[in-house]
């Protein structure tokens, strides 16, 4: 092998051990950074991987948010049962971001808040076929 081949060589693999140690800090610093900002509070994905929800807290605000890596469904329907046993549902579609199709819906401007205490979010698409396991989070003085 030629010396430029070595070179070459030698340069592709600086580059990959750099990506190799710099990828893990990135990752930390953006989950740092989600943490400042409020971050997740529960969330669960498939067992394959295909769909993951969650619920984040951004900026204060609450958010219920779908994740599919292809278009599985398109329409779904959120439920929130409210501490005081009140279930309330907000339909809803995924929408195609880059690779993904998402959606994010914000608690407080689709939802009757019922106080303080656990509040349990489930998600459903056609036929009320339950997405994944049920998700909790805690509001107010508890």
């Amino acid at each position: 092998m030629s010396s430029r081949g070595v070179a070459m060589i030698v340069s592709w693999l600086a580059i990959v051990s750099l990506w190799l140690v710099a990828a893990p800090a990135l990752q930390a610093d953006a989950e740092q950074s989600d943490q400042a900002r409020g971050g997740s509070l529960d969330s669960y994905c498939s067992g394959s991987g295909d769909y993951c929800t969650e619920i984040r807290e951004r900026n204060g605000r609450i958010k219920f948010e779908i994740r599919a890596f292809a278009e599985y469904f398109d329409a779904y329907k959120v439920c929130v049962k409210r501490p005081d046993g009140k279930r309330q549902c907000k339909e809803s579609k995924l929408h195609r971001a880059g690779d993904l199709y998402k959606d994010r819906i914000d608690w407080r401007r689709h939802f009757d808040g019922a106080g303080s205490g656990r509040y349990k979010v489930v998600w459903r698409i056609a036929g009320g076929v339950r997405l994944g396991d049920p998700l909790f989070f805690k509001h107010g003085n508890h």
